[in-house]
């Protein structure tokens, strides 16, 4: 059902939904139909992207296999020993950094115990030996 052929549908233009279906009925009609058709154009625009994207993970592929291959022999560890990372900033929201201490916390108590335990032998061994 397609609705193309009714001219007084620019009438509808500054009423409220509710205003347009008590002016007329198929109102509603035509808004399903443009619904749906929206929808398929965004899941075939969708598709398109992902089959872009699957191209051109494919390239990029192929374009690491062949220069890996080449530059594999020129990479020593020297190289990789030397390379430096400079953090230059670090953006993180406030809930996600809490919960992060919080299991940051928690991880460090087995820490603290084998830690204790070290120092106490050390502790009995030095005692041991002094007094």
């Amino acid at each position: 059902m397609s609705f193309d052929n009714f001219d007084h549908w620019s009438i509808f233009i500054g009423m409220s939904d509710k205003e347009k279906k008590i002016t007329n009925p198929l109102w509603e009609a035509r808004k399903k139909e443009e619904d749906a058709l929206r929808t398929v154009e965004e899941a075939k625009e969708k598709e398109k992207q992902i089959q872009d994207r699957r191209k051109l993970n494919r390239q990029v592929n192929t374009t690491q296999t062949k220069t890996s291959s080449t530059t594999s022999s020129n990479i020593t560890s020297s190289n990789i020993t030397n390379s430096k990372v400079q953090v230059t900033n670090f953006d993180m929201p406030f809930e996600d950094m809490i919960i992060f201490m919080v299991k940051w916390s928690l991880a460090s108590i087995p820490a603290f115990i084998i830690l204790f335990i070290i120092f106490g032998i050390l502790f009995a061994i030095y005692a041991a030996l002094f007094f």
